[in-house]
């Protein structure tokens, strides 16, 4: 069995492993994104002062989603509104290069998601040392 230290060591490593994958991610979509620009500026004919995104830029709609929050001070429920963005309805026919970032956007999404979790489980170890450690002094 794992000491708390080997714990976060193996922890701390994923949680890198995820960032590098992350970065990548990152990466591969602002090429996508460019594709899909480089490919416009071939095919189109645009004013000079016109700027030119990415249909991506288009597709995107922002959502309101509502979280609950328990405040510890005053003993109440207060709401939050999360703001996210969504494409709804969009298919790889609609711009391939967009298609595939939008993919891509959801993956990072979820290492994101993962990561969190990841991190989560560091400070309750870290937390319970905390607790060792007072409890000894």
């Amino acid at each position: 069995m794992k000491n708390n230290a080997e714990k976060l060591l193996d922890l701390v490593v994923q949680v890198e492993k995820l960032n590098q994958e992350y970065r990548a991610i990152s990466e591969k979509i602002s090429g996508h994104a460019n594709d899909c620009w480089s490919e416009k500026l071939s095919t189109e004919v645009f004013p000079l002062v016109e700027v030119i995104q990415p249909c991506l830029t288009d597709w995107l709609e922002k959502k309101i989603e509502f979280d609950y929050q328990y405040c510890p001070v005053t003993g109440r429920e207060y709401e939050i509104k999360v703001p996210y963005w969504v494409a709804p309805r969009k298919t790889e026919e609609d711009c391939p290069h967009c298609y595939a970032a939008l993919k891509l956007i959801e993956k990072r999404k979820e290492l994101r998601k993962k990561r969190g979790r990841i991190k989560a489980q560091i400070t309750k170890i870290a937390k319970s040392e905390i607790l060792k450690l007072e409890g000894a002094a």
